[in-house]
């Protein structure tokens, strides 16, 4: 519910609804075909680590541990329109840890469809995406320098949402929010130690501030 508050609050500080985009049919509108939009984001996350453990011995049962930290999301995506409000969104993370023992490179990979609705007699949009992907682990950013890393030949499945509102400032700047939500997950039927397999899941919810660039 904060999550839902700060979202609106800051939507309703920076929307410029009073504006009108012309409508004249020889303007080219925004969020056409063609058009590009390069956007960099950042906020506040919610994030959940749930694991859930299924075990043989002495009898089968599951059992679940479950706990929640809060992180700074940073990230950008670019989308590419194809049709009238519709973007293909691909996004892209890089991360590298080491260690005393082991260094290795996280990525992370999704592809998003993006709607965008301007607003009659208005420089402001509503949007909303979903996404699917893989990563080979779980990167979470400071103040919790988190890193999780799968095995070697597993990878996370990704699912990814978000709705939000965009606000022209100039022609081609755009104020950006966002309500998103990001959920990894990964599963092994690995036995050990009376262990059958195991569910874990990285779920975010986030609220994310930023620009876009619309060309």
């Amino acid at each position: 519910m904060k999550l839902l508050i700060l979202f609106l609050l800051s939507t309703i500080m920076f929307a410029q609804t009073n504006s009108s985009v012309s409508d004249s049919s020889s303007v080219r509108k925004p969020f056409s075909s063609g058009d590009v939009e390069i956007s960099f984001l950042g906020g506040y996350a919610r994030t959940t680590y749930e694991t859930t453990y299924s075990y043989s011995y002495p009898n089968p049962h599951e059992a679940t541990s479950k706990s929640s930290i809060n992180v700074i999301d940073l990230g950008g995506n670019i989308g590419f329109y194809v049709a009238k409000g519709f973007s293909i969104e691909p996004e892209f993370q890089f991360s590298y840890f080491w260690g005393e023992s082991n260094s290795d490179l996280i990525y992370s990979i999704i592809g998003n469809l993006s709607y965008t609705y301007l607003l009659p007699e208005s420089k402001s949009a509503v949007f909303i995406r979903a996404g699917y992907g893989t990563s080979n682990g779980v990167p979470v950013l400071p103040p919790n320098n988190l890193i999780y890393k799968e095995g070697a030949d597993k990878n996370s499945r990704i699912l990814n949402l978000g709705i939000g509102f965009k606000n022209f400032l100039t022609e081609n700047i755009l104020l950006r929010t966002e309500l998103g939500y990001t959920s990894y997950s990964y599963s092994d039927d690995k036995k050990t130690y009376g262990i059958t397999g195991y569910k874990t899941s990285y779920s975010f919810v986030k609220v994310l501030v930023g620009l876009s660039f619309l060309f």
